[in-house]
């Protein structure tokens, strides 16, 4: 890595926390007051990021997500342990962990088996994973699509089984292509701004369907923006119903992932590693443009 990249890592470098909210997710939908709890006891040197709940209880939360070394510099997918009362991490283990990035592990339940397939586009394809809990290991399953894919989800809630999707190199922009689940290309479908790319997995209310998508408008997931999606025919309208914000004192500059299982949901929010210093380069920056 070169002078100039270790200069800009480290003046722009952000982290990240979880939040869980207990409300119902229709309550959240429809808008009503939710207190989102974050996580405590993040280790030092790292961040988690894309939260998916692959189970809970009364006295723990299991979370995958993605696990952020700012040493290696990469992504890995971790499983998580928190305290459900305090919200405080017990402990983690990384159960995938390849030589490009990885990120939002996507969770799919088929006959009693746990799935994941990971954002992985540094590769150029996007893959399956069968999670062991045993052994809390990944052991590949199959390549769904050699594209480099970023925050997939598979779905079945429109009567067939569909992969939304952006990619890169336009992974924040305002376009979403639909795949089957072969891997042929359906549509792409265009937002009028930039809020293409998924922030989780698409859920059911009462029989409506509904997407969390990214807000990239005014910087990479800047809040979550929950769709309705209505179907006619072969189209697809999306209505946006109620937006999703950080609330953190410290991570403050947005809010990218929202899931929900069996009751909880999950949120991701992110602020600057170092905030005292990229207010002091903004803050020079704008006294270099007076003069």
């Amino acid at each position: 890595m070169g002078i100039k990249k270790i200069l800009y890592h480290f003046i722009n470098d952000q982290k990240w926390t979880l939040g869980f909210i207990e409300q119902p997710l229709k309550d959240i939908v429809e808008g009503k007051p939710y207190v989102i709890k974050y996580m405590e006891g993040m280790p030092h040197g790292r961040w988690f990021a894309d939260p998916f709940i692959l189970d809970y209880d009364e006295d723990r939360i299991q979370v995958l997500a993605e696990e952020f070394c700012f040493n290696l510099h990469r992504g890995r997918i971790a499983r998580l342990s928190i305290d459900r009362k305090s919200y405080r991490l017990l402990e983690y283990k990384i159960i995938l962990d390849l030589p490009t990035h990885l990120s939002f592990p996507f969770i799919q339940r088929k006959n009693g088996k746990v799935y994941i397939c990971p954002e992985n586009s540094a590769s150029g394809s996007w893959c399956m994973y069968e999670y062991d809990p045993d052994s809390q290991q990944c052991i590949k399953v199959q390549t769904i699509l050699t594209e480099p894919l970023t925050d997939a989800i598979i779905t079945d809630l429109l009567d067939k089984d569909y992969i939304f999707s952006t990619h890169l190199p336009n992974q924040n922009g305002n376009t979403l292509s639909v795949y089957s689940v072969y891997g042929v290309l359906q549509q792409e479908l265009v937002f009028p701004s930039k809020v293409a790319r998924n922030a989780g997995e698409w859920f059911c209310i009462d029989e409506r369907v509904y997407r969390p998508a990214q807000d990239c408008d005014n910087g990479y997931g800047r809040a979550v923006i929950i769709q309705e999606i209505m179907q006619a025919d072969d189209s697809l309208k999306f209505n946006n119903v109620c937006r999703i914000e950080s609330n953190h004192p410290k991570f403050t500059t947005g809010c990218h992932t929202f899931n929900h299982y069996n009751g909880l949901s999950v949120v991701d929010v992110h602020g600057w590693r170092r905030p005292r210093l990229v207010k002091w380069v903004n803050y020079t920056k704008r006294l270099l443009r007076r003069h």
